[in-house]
């Protein structure tokens, strides 16, 4: 029973952290702060760079724009030297700054040019990469490459015994002559090897 509910919750648990990946996370974007010209805590311009820099974004994670109304609009720019200069004609007006609150859903991977239309040029302004859940997913990894096989160990065991003691002589096998065993001695009958009349028997 308990081994049940463990993987009940392994399921439950592995489901929602997909469901998670899914949908995105949301971020607000200067945290407390919120999207201004002036932290009202520090009584200094937000650092929306260094902001950006805490977090790696991922496609479909939401950034949250909290802003006063009427004093604030967000631009996206596609080419960085737009942005560098604040050159809001070559920007895209993501939101006009009247209701206080913008949600962006980031569409893609990329690199993203934020900026404020109204104090851009005072440096409200951030920059970052979002990616997909699997990395940058641009570039597939390429495939290893085999490794060259190596020569299968000549067992002992398949060599005949008649060919093991045949000594390997270097000049014979650059002539490409053949090695086989050499012929077995030749035998004698019996009766032949006996002495003739009036012969000494050979000693043995």
């Amino acid at each position: 029973m308990t081994s049940s509910w463990a993987a009940l919750w392994l399921i439950l648990s592995f489901s929602s952290q997909l469901v998670c990946a899914q949908e995105g996370r949301t971020y607000s974007v200067g945290n407390s702060a919120g999207w201004t010209y002036i932290n009202a805590s520090s009584g200094k311009p937000a650092d929306y760079t260094g902001w950006a820099s805490q977090y790696q974004f991922y496609v479909k994670d939401v950034l949250r724009f909290r802003y006063e109304p009427s004093r604030q609009s967000i631009y996206l720019f596609s080419k960085k030297e737009s942005w560098d200069n604040c050159d809001l004609a070559n920007g895209k007006l993501l939101d006009a700054g009247t209701s206080g609150s913008y949600a962006w859903t980031l569409p893609t991977e990329g690199y993203y040019h934020v900026a404020s239309g109204i104090y851009c040029n005072k440096g409200q302004k951030f920059k970052f990469l979002a990616v997909n859940d699997f990395g940058t997913g641009a570039v597939e990894a390429p495939m290893p490459e085999p490794s060259p096989s190596k020569p299968e160990p000549v067992s002992m065991t398949a060599v005949p015994d008649s060919l093991r003691s045949i000594p390997l002589n270097p000049a014979t096998i650059a002539r490409g002559e053949s090695m086989k065993p050499p012929d077995p001695p030749l035998r004698l009958p019996r009766a032949l090897l006996m002495p003739l009349p009036g012969q000494p028997k050979s000693k043995s």
